[in-house]
């Protein structure tokens, strides 16, 4: 086996003769005397940092990575229900679902927490819950889940998670949820 002295010089394939960096996105040459540090963070999960901190945000982004879909307040649930090992089915289908007129989606159906029965817990958004019309709606429905069974097992109570409060008073709003309390009305 023979010995190399020297390594042959390699040609630079695609490689601008300019020493100046190219931006990769736009194509365009950086100007300003070196690379600038690009941002690779994902514009959403930015806009969740904002919104709940990074460390929640960066929690709630794996949930959406493995591929559940869900709006923010919904995924935080999630994550919560998720961490502290509570049973629970997500977007569960009652009364007939969409499909039928007065069905619901209950967005969590938590088992486990009381040996009476579960519990709903519905993800209420501040925009969209608002407004007589859409109040009468909500109680009427909240009505119709309490006295159903889901397999033989009762729903105990409809616990309403509102948007702001899983936000602004975490862990506050699941703490009482979990105790069968909901924070407002």
């Amino acid at each position: 086996m023979r010995k190399i002295a020297r390594v042959a010089r390699i040609g630079r394939i695609g490689i601008p003769k300019t020493r100046r960096p190219i931006n990769v996105l736009s194509g365009e040459r950086i100007t300003g005397g070196g690379i600038r540090q690009m941002n690779l963070v994902p514009e959403q999960l930015r806009v969740w940092e904002r919104t709940i901190g990074k460390e929640r945000a960066e929690k709630v982004w794996r949930l959406s990575l493995k591929g559940i879909v869900g709006t923010l307040p919904e995924l935080c649930t999630y994550e919560w229900l998720d961490r502290r090992g509570i049973g629970f089915e997500f977007q569960s289908a009652q009364l007939g679902g969409r499909q039928t007129s007065g069905g619901a989606v209950v967005d969590f159906l938590v088992y486990g927490l009381t040996p009476d029965g579960l519990y709903c817990w519905r993800v209420q958004g501040e925009y969209w819950h608002k407004g007589p019309e859409v109040e009468r709606k909500d109680a009427t429905q909240v009505q119709r889940l309490r006295g159903l069974k889901i397999g033989g097992v009762p729903v105990i109570d409809v616990i309403d998670l509102w948007e702001n409060d899983i936000y602004q008073l975490w862990p506050l709003v699941f703490e009482r949820a979990e105790a069968g309390l909901g924070l407002r009305g």
